[in-house]
Order: C-alpha cells, then structure tokens, then sequence
C-alpha cells in the first residue's frame, strides 16, 4: 500500500515475489525491480518475478543484496543481472541521516510511510536528488 500512496517521491522497489498475486502497483514515479521471495533468490523465482516486472513495469535488471550473500551475487549475475547492495539502513531514522552522502543507495527495512518522507525530506535539504538506480548507476553520471 506504501507504493500507491507516495506519488511525489522517486522511488526504487524491491518487492517480494508475494505482493504480485495480490495488486497492481501505482508507478508513478516509481521503478520496480526483484526483491525475490522473502530476499532470496534462485533461478525460478528470478524468472518468474521479471517476467511480471517486465511485463507490467519496467525492465528488472537488479538484485537487492543487502548482506552481501555470494550466492545470490553468482545467482544475479548469471541471470544478466546487477546486484545492489544498500549503504544506508533506515532501521534508525536519526543513525541513517548521518550515513547519508552523496551516491548512498538507501534501504528501507519496514514499509514505513513516516521513515520515507523523513528521510525524503532530509535527502533533499541538504541538497541532493533523489533519483532512479539506473539513473545514479549509468556511466554517463560519472562524468
């Protein structure tokens, strides 16, 4: 429900391979990549959530690999695919914001509607952008 009451904020999410038999997902200002089943991943479920991603959505070229498993990187790659993994977990709002930089790929551990536009708003006051993976991963950003 997160995903369809925040409009106005660019957001990157990872969804469980659960949520697709339940909604469709408001993308407004949204981009959706594979979050597996319940953070994992093996060959069917990278199968099977891309190809709702990508026929519903977007192109879903991202792994979320938030502790570093070998596993799931060898996994990722052999499935063409980029494994992200966050440098900033909003489990404590105040901890977070002073983990925040500039490029920092931030990690949201509950659907907490209240964290996001906290930090949403702190992002953006100390002047950064908020913007798509493939946007902050692009080679063209590195110029």
């Amino acid at each position: 429900d997160i995903l369809n009451d925040i409009n106005d904020i660019k957001i990157n999410a990872f969804l469980d391979s659960n949520i697709f038999n339940n909604n469709k997902i408001n993308t407004n200002n949204k981009k959706i990549y594979n979050g597996g089943t319940n953070s994992t991943y093996d060959d069917v479920t990278i199968e099977y959530v891309n190809s709702i991603i990508e026929d519903n959505y977007n192109k879903s070229n991202y792994c979320l690999n938030i502790n570093k498993n070998h596993d799931y990187l060898l996994m990722c790659s052999k499935n063409k695919m980029y494994s992200i993994t966050p440098n900033v977990n909003v489990a404590n709002v105040l901890k977070a914001k002073s983990n925040i930089s500039n490029g920092s790929i931030i990690y949201f551990d509950d659907n907490n509607i209240d964290k996001l536009r906290k930090i949403s708003k702190y992002v953006l006051n100390k002047g950064y952008n908020i913007v798509y993976l493939d946007e902050l991963l692009s080679e063209k950003s590195c110029n």
